[in-house]
């Protein structure tokens, strides 16, 4: 008999959540998957979604959709990454900024961080690292790394040097995890304009 499929969705929010975001979430919710809707506010994004996946496990979820209150996406994204079958794997979007610039980072040459943004692959492809807005990750990824598993890190200045979603990346690598983005699917970085 086949696993059943419970996807624990994270909605980590300092704030209001979009009502774009808001649309997509209740499109996406209509299909037939055992949905677990998770709410996390709180002052600091790292920490809701450490929440996120604390609640994701006790509820037996054998999945974790990240979605960032931000996000528009089409309810087809979920159904896409489930048959991917990968333990990590993202949908790539835009800095909210102009001219748009995407959240992935690539390979270099010598398997470490490309210093360039590099032509965007047509099929799905590994990463160095991404963007936590659009991720679905397997639940026992949780349960093999320990955790905290969203972690920001601060020059002496007190400037981010990096941040929680990255954090995680660098992690679930050093574990042995391959990261995977899906460049077939459209998300926008919803703010004053589509990113």
């Amino acid at each position: 008999m086949p696993k059943i499929i419970k996807i624990g969705v994270g909605v980590p929010t300092i704030g209001q959540v979009k009502s774009q975001t808001a649309i997509s979430l209740m499109n996406m919710m209509k299909l037939p998957y055992d949905f677990n809707p998770i709410f996390a506010y709180g002052p600091y994004i790292s920490e809701n979604r450490e929440t996120i996946v604390k609640i994701a496990l006790k509820g037996d979820c054998t999945h974790i959709l990240f979605i960032d209150h931000d996000m528009k996406f089409p309810p087809y994204t979920i159904e896409h990454l489930i048959k991917q079958d990968k333990d990590i794997i993202a949908v790539p979007y835009n800095y909210k900024y102009l001219p748009k610039q995407t959240m992935i980072k690539f390979f270099d040459e010598n398997g470490g961080m490309s210093k360039k943004v590099l032509e965007m692959p047509s099929e799905i492809f590994k990463v160095w690292g991404m963007g936590t807005g659009c991720m679905l990750i397997k639940a026992d990824v949780f349960r093999k790394i320990k955790p905290p598993y969203f972690q920001m890190t601060y020059f002496k200045d007190g400037k981010v040097d990096i941040t929680e979603d990255i954090s995680f990346c660098i992690k679930a690598r050093e574990n042995g995890y391959d990261l995977w983005c899906d460049p077939t699917l459209l998300l926008e970085h919803v703010g004053d304009y589509l990113f």
